[in-house]
């Protein structure tokens, strides 16, 4: 691995411009390599235009696969220690106290992998939480399913120590689902209206869900609005134009 890295890096060093899709990439890239920072270009990615905001009576198979009323938030993602899983499991456990019912969607074929051993200590934190109850985990979601998943969870929350990008954030929010989003990460840059929270404090993870729960309907509506208008500033033709630019 570390001479994969060195190979990379030294090819790295010759080359006229680097494209990358966050500004946190784009800092962490010029500290690593010692590039000068005009030389990494921060392009944004886009969801994909199949996320979109579905009424209440088109969400009902997921829901009903999965036994699930509105009172759920979700995840979405891998399960390395960057992502922060178990600062989002000590935060659900306070959340439950708060709220009666509740399920935490987990997302993503990782968490069905049972030889990773990121799986195994995540499980046992699971237990030791008493959440075995309280917990959905998907596995693989094809993309129908997914655009079903995002709009039939109260909202998408992506505590990350670190994030090259976040792409379930802009495709939560496209289909009008709120998210709670690590401060101090990529995530800020493409958050929005988004909750930002201190990836580091459980507590305070629990204090950017509890925001919205607390959000009576007309408010939650108006936040999803916001949530919807803001994911029209990223689209994959805006994303290929100022590719093209930075090749020309």
């Amino acid at each position: 691995g570390e001479i994969k890295w060195q190979i990379q890096k030294f090819a790295l060093k010759s080359v006229q411009a680097i494209i990358t899709d966050s500004k946190a990439s784009q800092k962490d890239i010029v500290k690593i390599i010692g590039k000068n920072v005009n030389q990494v270009e921060p392009i944004y990615l886009a969801q994909a235009e199949y996320f979109k905001h579905l009424e209440a009576d088109k969400q009902t198979s997921f829901k009903a696969k999965y036994k699930l009323n509105n009172q759920n938030i979700a995840y979405i993602g891998d399960i390395n220690w960057n992502k922060n899983i178990f600062g989002l499991l000590k935060a659900f456990a306070l959340l439950k106290k708060k709220i009666a019912g509740l399920k935490l969607i987990l997302v993503g074929k990782s968490f069905t992998d049972n030889a990773k051993k990121e799986l195994k200590e995540i499980n046992e934190e699971i237990i030791s939480l008493n959440l075995q109850n309280d917990i959905v985990k998907t596995g693989y979601l094809k993309d129908m399913e997914m655009v079903e998943m995002y709009n039939s969870t109260k909202m998408v929350v992506l505590p990350s120590f670190a994030e090259g990008f976040g792409l379930p954030v802009l495709e939560a929010m496209a289909c009008g689902t709120p998210a709670v989003v690590a401060q101090n990460t990529s995530l800020v840059e493409i958050a929005g209206p988004s909750k930002l929270v201190d990836p580091k404090d459980p507590a305070d993870i629990l204090r950017g869900i509890v925001e919205i729960f607390k959000l009576g309907v007309d408010e939650y509506r108006e936040l999803s609005k916001k949530c919807l208008d803001w994911t029209n500033n990223f689209s994959w033709q805006k994303t290929v134009r100022q590719t093209v630019r930075v090749y020309e």
